[in-house]
Order: structure tokens, then sequence, then C-alpha cells
């Protein structure tokens, strides 16, 4: 069947399925994606999984002329209204989803994008990479929730056409009127901001200490890039002094990162993978 012939709700759901699939997209229960129906906002609900749009119910209608009302006077702490009953919450960013005018409103942490957005440089980089390919707003970070929507409240009165919003630190939002032009924007925006991963260490280490590591379990990393970064003594000390990069970053895996310098310290790791306080 042609996406031409399906129900909005069946091409968001197929898309969700999609990018769901897609780790350098979407991790866990992290991103959201809306549509508007008239006064009617249905958006991802919180916690739930995009990858399970096909088989679970992870949408929740939402009041938009409420919402809007509100917005209007300028509070950004509105509760939106479910307009059916629901043990599932609206996602706590669905205010960015109404702020934006489009059909369609997609919100993401991609790998390809937060790279930039990670960097003190961002604005620059995105000018150059993304120029004028689509309309888009850089927002510095803010706390997700009601100060975010005020910033971007703020940005979208003096920059109506943007379709795009690149969150520092967080992620980006894409305005669309449709599943088709959602996609093709985050697929232009990947492409363009896609980086090649260098990373180099002294491959005689692992190699001394490959035979202690397989008598205790444990194999190289059958992806050659991940393996080659976990071995880069530069990439370990920003795992250790920059950490935190966005708030999904620490929500799913933690304050810190848990490294292991020596085959001796693998002995020290819990039975539920983490390293003792």
């Amino acid at each position: 069947m042609s996406a031409s012939m399906l129900t909005i709700a069946e091409q968001v759901n197929a898309y969700c399925a999609l990018m769901g699939a897609d780790r350098l997209l979407v991790q866990g229960a992290g991103g959201n994606i809306s549509w508007k129906d008239g006064n009617t906002l249905w958006i991802k609900a919180s916690g739930t999984w995009l990858a399970d749009a096909n088989e679970k119910n992870i949408f929740v209608p939402v009041d938009l002329a409420d919402v809007h009302a509100a917005l209007v006077e300028q509070n950004f702490h509105v509760v939106p209204k479910l307009i059916a009953h629901s043990s599932l919450r609206p996602s706590i960013e669905t205010l960015l989803h109404a702020l934006l005018p489009h059909k369609v409103v997609l919100h993401l942490h991609a790998v390809e994008i937060l790279a930039h957005l990670v960097r003190k440089n961002s604005a620059e980089s995105l000018n150059q990479l993304v120029g004028y390919t689509v309309r888009w707003g850089l927002i510095d970070y803010f706390k997700p929730g009601a100060e975010l929507a005020a910033a971007v409240a703020a940005h979208l009165r003096s920059h109506p056409d943007t379709e795009v919003v690149f969150l520092q630190n967080h992620g980006v939002v894409i305005g669309g009127e449709s599943v088709q032009q959602i996609q093709a924007i985050l697929d232009g925006l990947t492409s363009r901001l896609r980086s090649a991963v260098a990373c180099s260490f002294d491959r005689a280490r692992p190699a001394r200490a490959q035979a202690q590591l397989q008598a205790k379990g444990y194999h190289p990393c059958s992806d050659p890039v991940v393996q080659c970064l976990v071995m880069d003594e530069r990439q370990c000390a920003l795992l250790q002094n920059a950490w935190a990069l966005y708030p999904d970053h620490v929500v799913f895996l933690g304050a810190q990162a848990a490294l292991i310098n020596d085959v001796q310290a693998i002995e020290s790791i819990g039975k539920d993978g983490h390293m003792p306080p």
C-alpha cells in the first residue's frame, strides 16, 4: 500500500518503527513525534518507545486549543489536557510540538546531529554544513519542559518560518506538513552532519591483555569502530572528564562512565555491570 493511501496515524506509526530500530536516531524511550488533527494534538506518551508504534498504543490525544490559549498568555507551565482517558501521560516536550505550526513535528536525539550540538562551535558548524538548505535556528541549552518551551517560543516569534530547531546539548526538532517531508529533512541533516570516526590506540596493549580477558570470558567488541574507541586513551579521558553531554545521555547511561583501565579492575564490577561507589 502506498504512503498516500495510509492515514496520517498509520504513516506516523510506520515511520516510528523505522526510526526506533536505528540507535543513531533513537535511544531507549527517547525522542517523540506528534501530528495535529484540528484541535487535537496526538503526541507520543512519556516513557513509551517509538520502536513499539506498530505493536502498542504509544500516542495520547491532547487538547491543542487549550495549550495554545495558555501559550498566548506565556504560560509555559500549563499541563496539557487529555481529550480521552488514558493511563499514559503526554511527553514532557508536548509544548514544543504545540509551538510549531506544522502538521507533523519530530523531536530526536540523533547522534549524527548531537555530535555537533555538544561542541562549543556548533553554530559555526551548522552554518557551514547545513547553511540555507533548511530554515533553522539554534537554541542554547535550557532545562526540558517549561524553560525550553519558553526559549523556543521566543525564537519562533522572531522567526516564524523556522522548520528545524537545533537544541544545544539536547537534540533537534523538525516540523513538516507530512511524514515524508519530515523524513526528507532528517535524512538531509544526518547526511550533511555525519562525522568520520577517528581514533588511535596502542595495539600492543590490548594484545597483551587479550589472553587474560578471554580467560575471564571477555572478547573484543564485534564492531571495530566501537572497539577502537574504547581502547583510545584520548577518548577515554573525555569519558572521564566530559561525560554529561545531553539529558538522555545521563538518564540512560548514568551520571558517570564506568571505565576499566586494567584487567584486575574487571573484578570490581558488580553483577549488574556497574562499578562500585
